[in-house]
């Protein structure tokens, strides 16, 4: 409950002696510099929440303590100045700035430069100056304590130098942008304490970064760039770094740090204001060493003429030149007014001794008459608000505004984003007024090109302009991520690196024709090397750098050691929809740790904005995960594959009846200049495109239906329907989608010029800003890719992951983006994947299709997101694909549905500890961290403590997963080896066991991923006296359960025992060491039954014997058992032995003679008519099944039912089909309609007909 404070005046000690408890009282924490400008604070607890500096209480301190006092006379006194929120504590508390004077004698204690340069600034305040501080500091490794760090954070663990400086400025990824934790934390806390913060970027020398305070007005640069050192120290504490404000923190060639100025007064920002710079900039010249002076101590080692610096001993001033001792911004000289820059203050400078020495100096050039600037207002007011700031929307209104705040708590981050001359994303941080809608709300910004391989250093400012906006996923709303193009300042053409200039040329060109893209892009994740360096181990690849398993279980994999970097991927593919980015999907990659993700459908130039920043989150990401991903087209030499970009494409005519030929028209014209394509597509690719690994070879051309061989790949759909898309699959994974793209459209269009028909419809803005606010999302039917592709963003889509079996029944997945939640399979598009990555096709024909059986919960994502079951099927004949069973199965359920079979499994599973990737782990969780073996068998079983239920974690992690999905997951225990759990599937009908098992052994190998272990499915985990592990499978049909079902259970187990064999050769691999007649099993060679038996081939519960009908437990099946084949095997056995007819069933549990209280009988049938309006054809062929053998009274009933109506005898007496499996809630009470035929057939004595009709809980 939030607690009621006081606002104003602190009422100090006398009040505070008053109060019973001091809970609802304010802390005020007081800062201030001691005599090495170091910053110092304490807290204060006080009676009110003050708004301004005089309602504060002056107080004291040591300053013996300080180096400001001697011990004998120590007393210092600190006078309020400036009030900050309290970022740390929160509100209402506080930060103050204070002053410290001595107490002695009234004058400013050693350290405090504020009261000088407060005496400077009034004295020209009629000059109204504005500052800006750029404050670089460097992060550093904690050394001894007390004493100065060695090791720079960006510098490797053992001290030595890491790659030479280049690629870290403003950089994104793991071994790039290293610190970024800090200063991103650093800057939020600036913002709620309500410092000035400007911006934040990553510097040239790794772990050094840089943010911007201001503009500020006067003497409030020197307070907040105080509070923000303060604040940064306060910040170190938590992530366990030091900062270092030294001018040269490591020698060698590596750049210093600085504490750049931009200054501007008020004849500077007005029309001429040009002249007043150059005015300013001479006089600075004049007085040139007494500047150096109050600008830092350790400058002389910083500035040298190297590294952006002019030589301490040189000035000179210059335009766009960062060499040069003041800097003049291009646009101040373009628009004859601005502001200058002096490059020379140090990154510990005295930010009071600073700006105070700039201003005495302006003044005494400007002279004091001038009075035409505005008065700053008084500094240190508090702007009280402690509840959510009020967002301002739509255009930016620049530093003037900004310079007017009171604070900027309430402004907006926007995150430049931009490609160096490599290609590879840059970014820094803005603070704006206003939350943007457009690109046009943004200001133009620039940057220091000469880091960038973009400019030289004396000639280095580069453009930014904005070209599209996305959420900000880090930083949450109302902050953006702003995509911007970059062009020089000094001729006006696009940058090195800028081929989105002339990308969108060409979508303008040829827009008529509508064209769409989609780009797969992979990408493999590595384990960090040294900073700076490209990495060399694969995170898929064992830790000492040897090789994992060969390629085959990793592609849309699941589990510990094959879907190796699902968190990086999920993470990022969550992020990406945060951001508003078109990301369709997600599926790991057949190497191991390599992955992909599907941006698109996007139109025209959206494409490579899309993509390039999906490139830029994954960078991100990835400093989170503590792994690099890398582009690289073949990033592990050897037999393993490369990553690309395959280029989804169409444009309107493919779209069209007929457009299959207009696919083959383009696909010649490719043909024609493949070389050309090939340079646009990609350096290194020639260690790609090899015509191994589904690819075709760099120097051939070729295309295809279906074949991920070929250069371009045409899905049979599109040969199927007559039009589509194609797929060219020669980009690598570095390629520049906007050159890619641009050079498909250039050749297309100049294919079709001449043929095109009316223009398509022209691609949406591709800057238009998703929603921030809380999003909704369609339910029903799936738009498709068509949707996808007119839509601004997929925040409000629905993921679905297609899960399904390979060759070897293992379940693998992918994720789609869809347009709406489904609510039933048919919902869902019919997908496809490459059957030549698991052993289900060749790769020459390897589409696969994957039809939507049912629909999960996602417990991973959350809702709405979901799991689907799907089913694969050859996309070349129709057939079910290699390792779906499911189809048989379905056949036979259907085939037996009268039936009404219930399953019920226990899967055993055992945890084992990871060993060496994509090969069979050997040791068991619940084993010896050694290797030995623990205590015998016993104590384990359904126990409870440490060493005893080894796994629970997992075991009920997975149980809750399960629920959250939807899975009918009806129990877990521990079992018999250590290490060795079970989980309970059921009771399930039909083939919504084989579903629902499926999808529960899916939960348990995601589950393993996030415990670090691998799980099991082996018959014989561990050999030597310990248990196997099952699937005992409960088992029932309707005769077993109705009186007299007992004979029913004998008679199927007779039947069992005629075909064991059969049985076994269906029940899994690997089965005869678990079967040997130990350990609670029945040799595989023998087949026994019996009641409460264990060590049985068949176990009939005691209760079934009892009760005269029940189920039975075949518990032969192994753990790795295919739950479609064993459930069909035992339904068809069943089925050959009872019929299809649960009445044919029956046996002795029917009745040959018929006391029917006929009018009893009608009553209740004509009630039942009248409220459910229930089908009379099965009631009539239920009754005639059982009363073929007494004519009369059959007469009597069917005379009876001749009155009834016509529409109540309809649907021919067929029982409904079994409930899909497929519903988001499964199961349901017992029907009226059940409810009123049994009581009707209990009168009659007939048996009930098929329960597949009657929906109920066992």
């Amino acid at each position: 409950m939030a607690l009621n404070y006081n606002v104003g005046e602190d009422k100090g000690a006398g009040a505070l002696a008053k109060m019973d408890s001091f809970e609802q009282c304010v802390y005020a924490e007081y800062i201030w510099l001691d005599a090495h400008q170091t910053p110092r604070s304490k807290t204060m607890t006080m009676t009110s929440r003050p708004t301004r500096p005089e309602d504060l209480r002056v107080w004291n301190y040591d300053g013996s303590s300080t180096e400001q006092a001697e011990g004998h006379n120590s007393e210092v006194l600190l006078y309020p100045r400036a009030i900050f929120n309290d970022p740390f504590l929160g509100a209402p508390h506080i930060l103050v700035l204070a002053e410290a004077y001595n107490a002695w004698d009234g004058k400013p204690s050693i350290g405090n430069t504020r009261a000088e340069c407060q005496e400077v600034m009034e004295k020209y305040k009629a000059l109204d100056p504005w500052f800006g501080i750029e404050q670089e500091y460097t992060l550093f490794r904690p050394g001894k304590v007390g004493e100065m760090p060695r090791i720079p954070f960006g510098f490797n663990l053992n001290g030595t130098d890491p790659a030479p400086q280049g690629p870290y400025y403003c950089s994104a990824g793991t071994g790039a942008a290293i610190g970024r934790a800090v200063a991103d934390d650093h800057y939020m806390k600036c913002l709620q304490a309500g410092v000035k913060i400007a911006g934040i970027n990553a510097e040239v020398m790794p772990g050094q970064w840089e943010y911007q305070i201001g503009p500020c007005r006067g003497i409030e640069i020197g307070d907040h760039m105080t509070v923000s050192r303060y604040l940064m120290l306060r910040v170190t504490e938590t992530h366990k770094v030091m900062c270092s404000f030294s001018p040269k923190p490591k020698d060698g060639d590596w750049n210093g740090a600085g504490c750049h100025t931009n200054f501007s007064i008020a004849p500077m920002r007005a029309d001429g204001g040009y002249n007043v710079i150059l005015k300013v900039c001479e006089a600075f010249g004049k007085v040139a060493k007494e500047h150096i002076m109050e600008y830092g101590e350790g400058n002389d080692k910083r500035l040298t003429g190297l590294h952006e610096t002019c030589d301490i001993n040189t000035f000179k001033y210059g335009v766009a030149n960062r060499g040069a001792s003041i800097r003049i911004p291009r646009d101040a000289e373009k628009d004859g007014k601005g502001y200058m820059e002096d490059r020379r203050p140090a990154a510990n400078c005295d930010p009071y001794r600073v700006t105070c020495r700039m201003m005495k100096t302006t003044g005494l050039c400007m002279g004091s008459s001038f009075s035409g600037g505005v008065v700053p207002p008084p500094t240190g007011m508090l702007d009280f608000q402690v509840g959510p700031e009020t967002l301002s929307m739509g255009k930016d209104r620049g530093a003037a505004s900004l310079a007017e705040m009171k604070s900027y708590s309430a402004c907006v981050l926007a995150e430049y984003i931009w490609l160096d001359a490599n290609q590879t994303p840059r970014s820094k941080t803005m603070t704006m007024t206003s939350r943007p809608t457009k690109p046009e709300d943004l200001r133009v910004w620039n940057y220091d090109g000469s880091s960038t391989e973009q400019a030289e250093g004396h000639n280095s400012e580069v453009l930014l302009y904005p070209r599209a906006i996305f959420n900000d996923p880090f930083r949450g709303a109302p902050h953006v991520l702003v995509l911007a193009e970059a062009y020089n300042a000094w001729d006006g053409k696009p940058s090195i690196g800028n081929t989105r200039a002339d990308c969108l040329d060409v979508m303008l060109k040829h827009k008529a024709l509508d064209p769409w893209f989609g780009i797969e892009q992979e990408y493999t994740l590595f384990r960090p090397g040294k900073v700076g360096e490209n990495p060399t181990i694969p995170l898929g690849f064992n830790e000492n750098g040897s090789e994992p398993a060969p390629q085959g279980p990793y592609y849309c994999s699941a589990g510990t050691g094959a879907a190796i970097g699902r968190a990086v991927a999920d993470d990022h593919y969550k992020k990406c929809l945060q951001a508003g980015v078109k990301i369709a999907g997600i599926n790991a990659e057949v190497m191991p740790g390599q992955w992909e993700f599907q941006v698109g459908p996007c139109r025209g130039i959206e494409m490579g904005d899309h993509l390039t920043v999906a490139r830029y989150i994954m960078l991100r990401v990835t400093e989170h995960h503590n792994c690099v991903c890398s582009f690289s087209p073949k990033p592990k030499n050897g037999d393993w594959n490369g990553a690309g970009c395959h280029t989804n494409f169409s444009v309107a005519p493919m779209l069209q009846d007929g457009g299959y030929e207009v696919i083959l028209q383009v696909c010649e014209a490719f043909g024609k200049v493949a070389k050309e394509h090939i340079q646009e597509y990609g350096e290194g690719n020639d260690q790609r495109l090899t015509g191994m690994h589904e690819t075709c070879d760099i120097n051939t051309f070729k295309y295809g239906v279906a074949n991920r061989g070929a250069s371009i790949r045409i899905p049979r759909d599109a040969e199927k329907d007559g039009k589509g898309y194609m797929e060219d699959r020669r980009p690598a994974a570095n390629c520049d989608p906007y050159r890619v793209t641009g050079r498909i459209m250039k050749t297309t269009g100049q294919c079709l010029a001449g043929s095109m028909g009316p223009p398509g419809a022209l691609p949406a803005p591709s800057s238009s800003l998703a929603e921030y606010s809380s999003r909704s999302y369609k339910i029903g039917k799936d738009q498709g890719a068509s949707a996808l592709a007119y839509m601004g963003s997929f925040r409000s889509c629905v993921l679905a992951e297609y899960v399904w079996l390979d060759a070897r029944q293992t379940p693998r997945s992918k994720t789609m983006t869809m347009t709406s939640r489904p609510t039933k399979p048919e919902d869902l598009r019919v997908w496809n994947y490459d059957g030549s990555s698991t052993e289900q096709a060749e790769g020459h024909n390897s589409e696969v299709l994957l039809y939507p059986r049912a629909i999960f919960q996602d417990p991973f994502r959350g809702p709405p997101h979901i799991l689907v079951m799907a089913e694969a099927y050859n996309a070349w004949d129709g057939k079910p694909s290699i390792g779906n069973t499911r189809a048989e199965c379905a056949a036979v359920m259907e085939k037996y549905k009268g039936l009404d079979p219930w399953f019920g499994i226990e899967q055993e599973y055992t945890l084992m500890r990871p060993g060496r990737i994509g090969t069979a782990a050997t040791m068991p969780l619940g084993f010896n961290e050694d290797g030995s073996e623990p205590a015998p068998q016993g104590p384990y079983y359904t126990g409870a403590g440490t060493g005893v239920a080894i796994g629970r974690a997992v075991a009920e992690d997975h149980k809750m997963k399960c629920l959250q999905a939807g899975v009918k997951i009806s129990g877990i225990n521990a079992e018999v080896m250590p290490g060795q759990w079970e989980f309970q599937v059921g009771p399930c009908r039909g083939i919504e066991m084989g579903d629902h098992l499926t999808i529960a052994r899916y939960i348990m190998l995601r589950v393993t991923e996030s415990h670090n272990c691998v799980c099991s499915f082996s018959p014989k985990p561990k050999d030597g006296d310990w248990n196997g592990a099952g699937c005992h499978t409960n088992f029932s049909v309707t005769p077993m359960l109705q009186q007299g079902g007992y004979d029913v259970i004998i008679k199927v187990c007779e039947a069992f025992g005629r075909i064991p064999q059969e049985h076994v050769l269906e029940y899994g691999e690997g089965n005869d060491k678990r079967l040997t007649g130990k350990h609670e099993t029945c040799d595989i060679n023998t087949f026994k039954y019996g009641v409460a038996n264990r060590g049985a081939s068949i176990r009939i519960p005691r209760d079934a014997e009892k009760d005269g009908k029940g189920y039975m437990e075949d518990r032969r099946p192994a753990a790795n058992c295919d739950p479609y084949r064993v459930t069909s095997r035992m339904m068809k056995t069943t089925g050959e032995v009872l019929g299809s007819s649960p009445s044919l069933a029956a046996g002795s549990g029917g009745r040959s003679d018929m006391n029917v209280d006929v009018q009893s009988l009608r009553d209740d049938m004509n009630a039942m008519i009248k409220e459910t309006r229930v089908e009379m054809g099965s009631v009539r062929q239920a009754l005639a099944a059982s009363c073929a053998d007494n004519n009369k009274m059959f007469q009597k009933i069917l005379s009876m039912m001749s009155g009834m109506s016509p529409s109540s005898q309809a649907n021919g007496g067929e029982p409904p089909a079994s409930p899909a499996p497929s519903s988001f809630s499964v199961g349901s009470a017992q029907s009226l309609q059940a409810r009123q035929m049994q009581s009707m057939n209990a009168k009659a004595g007939v048996p009930l007909p098929s329960r597949s009709a009657y929906p109920q809980q066992r």
